[in-house]
């Protein structure tokens, strides 16, 4: 089979990250706040929905910065062959219980933390390589779109991971990964020092 074409390389952020970041090692992926996020969430199954929006991503150079955020080390693994950015969810939500919160983080309430704990061993991929541990997904389950229980739980830790950046200080757009940009959308949005577009306000898109 031909070989899939590799993203041409993307700089990192090189910008140390500010000091309410500096307990959440993994927040180093992203420019220092007050910052604009795009970012899509994907498993190692859903890899080349992921490949597809980050392709695109690179392209509108308004989107940056921009990241996949991963559920597995595998997805993990693939970006950064990609060379493109990619953020491990416990990056933010991990530790031995997820409910515990950095130096500089408030810490969730009780019942969230034990949901967040579920809602992440519910939607471990089984790693290639090892025996695969009771509780763990393993290949087409993996794609949870079609399981309600487990896609209400990524829903649940996509909400959490934009809260814990919101409350750094940034501003979050989160994708599905099987959407692409083909421009970029902040000037219909809006965000720090990027008013929203008049035709996005005037035609009711945007309300206040």
């Amino acid at each position: 089979a031909p070989s899939r074409p590799q993203p041409a390389p993307t700089t990192a952020p090189t910008t140390a990250p500010a000091p309410a970041a500096a307990g959440r090692p993994g927040l180093a992926t992203f420019p220092p706040p007050p910052s604009s996020l795009t970012l899509v969430f994907g498993n190692s199954e859903m890899a080349d929905f992921v490949y597809n929006w980050l392709g695109h991503a690179r392209r509108v150079p308004g989107l940056a910065p921009y990241s996949a955020v991963a559920l597995d080390d595998g997805l993990v693994a693939k970006c950064t062959a990609w060379r493109q950015p990619v953020v491990h969810v416990a990056a933010l939500l991990g530790g031995p219980a997820a409910g515990r919160a950095a130096d500089d983080e408030q810490p969730w309430p009780a019942e969230h933390g034990a949901r967040l704990d579920a809602a992440l061993a519910q939607l471990t991929c089984a790693t290639a390589g090892r025996q695969r541990a009771p509780a763990e997904l393993t290949g087409h389950e993996c794609n949870v779109r079609n399981q309600q229980a487990h896609f209400k739980a990524l829903g649940f830790i996509k909400a959490s991971f934009a809260l814990r950046l919101l409350a750094h200080g940034y501003d979050v757009l989160l994708s599905d990964a099987d959407g692409v940009f083909l421009g970029d959308p902040w000037p219909w949005l809006g965000r720090p020092g990027v008013a929203p577009a008049a035709p996005a306000v005037e035609g009711g898109l945007l309300s206040a």
